[in-house]
C-alpha cells in the first residue's frame, strides 16, 4: 500500500476471518470523519475513470444493502474496483464474488443484517486490535462463532437496534443508536449456545471461505463447476446410472428436474459436495475428476480394526490460553515469533493458526518486520564503520586495505562476515571513486 490513496488495511487477508468489504467501508469512512454514502460519492467524483462511468451509468452510486456489498450485486463491483484500485488491495476478498461469478443463484445465503460475536470483539478489544465484521458472520448457514460457540447477535443488547445505518457516530464496536458497546461481557451467558465445532452445522462453508481467500477473482482457472458437474455426469452414465445422478444433485430421479446448463444455486453446490464427501472447493474448481472416482464406482477400501480407534480429545482451556497469549505478547520487549509465543504459551502453531487466524498473522508480520529492521541497522552501522574506518584520524595509523578494515571492523563490531565485507567494499569503491575525480580535476587545473 506505499503508493494507494486509502492506507487502511483490510484486516485478515488470505485467512478465514477476513473482514467483510460492508465493515472495510464502515471502517474507512469512519477514520475520515465522514458517513459511508458521502465517502463513496466523494471516490466517485474525484477518482473514477470516465470509462468506469460509462459503465456504472451515473457518476452517484445510490444506496446499497448489507447483503449486496457482500454479494458484488449489481453495481456494487464498480464500488469494490475502485476501493481495491485506492488502496492497493484486492478487495474482493472480503466479499462472496463467487456466488455471481460461479453461482447464478444465492437468495438467501446472506444475512440482510450485521451479525457480531460478542467474544470474538472482546478478544480484539484486549489485544488492542481493532474490531470488525468477519466475512463468514455475513453468512445465514453460520448462526454460532466457530471460535468461541457463541452465538452472533444482531442487535443492540440495551436499545434493540440493528447496526445497518451508514450514519455512524461510533467506532463499529459500539451501538449507533445509544453508544453502548457490543462486546460487553453481559452476553457470556450466550456461550456454547452452538454445537461442538466438529458437528457445527455450516462448518463446511467456513472451510469454504477459507479457500476462496486465497484466490483472486481474475483467476478463470478456478470457475469450473461446469467441468465437475459434466465429468460426474458423463460417469453416470458410463455405468448405466444416469438416474442415480440426477437423484444425487436433486432429489429427484427425473432428468427433467435438472440440466447442467440451468442456474446452479450455492444450496445445490453444498448439498452435491455433502454427499460426495468432499469440499464445496472442490466442486467449484472443477478438481473433482481427482477425488471421487472410488465413492462413483462404489469401490471404497475397508478400512483396519485399528483404523477405528477413537483418539481421546485433549481439551484446551481456550480462555486461559487466551490470557497466556496476550500476557507473552505484552511483557515480551521485542516482537516474538509465532513459534515462540506457542512455545510459551504451551500450544502448537497450528492451534494458534486454527483459532486467532488474523492474530496469529499479525504477530508473523509484527516479527518480520522487527527482523528487517534489525538486519537495516546491521548494514548501516557497517557501513558508517566502513567509512569511519577509511576517513577518521583514529584509524590513521592502519593501512588503508580492505582485508586490515575487515580484521579491524570484525573484532570492534563483532558484526557479521558478509555483512562487513559488503560494506567495506561499497565505502573502498566510493573513496577510490573520488580519488580517481579529484586527480583528474588536479591534472586539468595544472594544465
Amino acid at each position: 500500500m506505499k503508493n494507494s490513496i486509502l492506507k487502511i488495511p483490510l484486516i485478515g487477508q488470505g485467512t478465514g476471518d477476513v473482514e467483510s468489504f460492508a465493515s472495510y467501508l464502515q471502517r474507512a469512512s469512519y477514520e475520515h470523519g465522514v458517513y459511508v454514502g458521502e465517502f463513496i460519492r466523494y471516490l466517485f467524483r474525484y477518482y473514477y475513470d470516465d470509462s468506469y462511468r460509462g459503465a456504472l451509468n451515473t457518476e452517484k452510486p445510490g444506496y446499497f444493502k448489507v447483503d449486496e456489498l457482500i454479494r458484488v450485486a449489481g453495481r456494487v463491483s464498480a464500488v469494490v474496483d475502485l476501493v481495491g484500485r485506492l488502496t492497493d488491495q484486492d478487495m474482493y476478498q472480503s466479499t462472496f464474488w463467487v456466488l455471481e461469478t460461479c453461482l447464478s443463484r444465492s437468495i438467501g445465503e446472506v444475512e440482510k443484517n450485521y451479525r457480531w460475536c460478542p467474544e470474538c470483539w472482546s478478544e480484539m478489544h484486549h489485544l488492542g486490535q481493532e474490531p470488525y465484521y468477519k466475512l463468514i458472520w455475513h453468512l445465514s448457514a453460520v448462526s454460532v462463532c466457530p471460535t468461541h460457540k457463541t452465538k452472533l447477535l444482531e442487535r443492540c443488547f440495551m436499545c434493540g437496534a440493528r447496526q445497518n445505518s451508514y450514519k455512524r457516530d461510533h467506532k463499529i464496536s459500539y451501538c449507533l443508536r445509544c453508544g453502548e458497546e457490543l462486546y460487553s461481557k453481559i452476553f457470556l451467558y450466550t456461550r456454547r449456545a452452538g454445537t461442538n465445532s466438529w458437528n457445527m452445522v455450516g462448518n463446511d462453508v467456513l472451510e469454504f471461505i477459507s479457500d476462496i481467500s486465497r484466490w483472486e477473482k481474475t483467476n478463470h482457472d478456478f470457475m469450473r463447476l461446469d467441468m465437475s458437474l459434466s465429468w460426474l455426469k458423463e460417469k453416470y452414465i458410463e455405468q448405466g446410472n444416469e438416474e442415480e445422478f440426477y437423484k444425487l444433485v436433486v432429489n429427484s430421479g427425473k432428468k427433467s428436474d435438472y440440466e447442467i446448463e440451468s442456474p446452479i444455486s450455492f444450496k445445490l453446490v453444498r448439498r452435491l459436495a455433502y454427499r460426495l464427501g468432499v469440499s464445496i472447493y472442490t466442486v467449484l474448481s472443477g478438481d473433482l475428476c481427482h477425488s471421487t472416482p472410488l465413492l462413483i464406482n462404489d469401490k471404497v477400501c475397508n478400512l483396519q480394526p485399528d483404523f477405528m480407534d477413537i483418539k481421546q480429545r485433549i481439551k484446551k482451556d481456550h480462555d486461559l490460553v487466551f490470557i497466556k497469549i496476550k500476557a507473552a505478547i505484552d511483557q515480551s520487549e521485542a516482537p516474538l515469533s509465532l513459534r515462540n509465543i506457542a512455545h510459551k504459551v504451551g500450544v502448537s502453531v497450528g492451534y494458534l493458526r486454527y483459532r486467532y487466524p488474523v492474530l496469529s498473522k499479525n504477530i508473523v508480520d509484527k516479527h518480520k518486520s522487527h527482523i528487517e529492521r534489525i538486519k537495516l541497522k546491521k548494514h548501516l552501522d557497517a557501513q558508517l564503520s566502513a567509512f569511519r574506518f577509511f576517513m577518521d584520524e583514529k584509524y590513521a595509523l592502519h593501512a588503508k586495505s580492505r582485508k586490515q578494515a575487515y580484521k579491524v571492523l570484525r573484532e570492534e563490531t563483532g558484526l557479521p562476515k558478509f555483512v562487513l565485507k559488503s560494506a567495506i567494499q561499497t565505502a573502498y569503491s566510493a573513496l577510490s571513486l573520488s580519488n580517481i575525480v579529484l586527480l583528474e580535476k588536479n591534472v586539468k587545473n595544472s594544465k
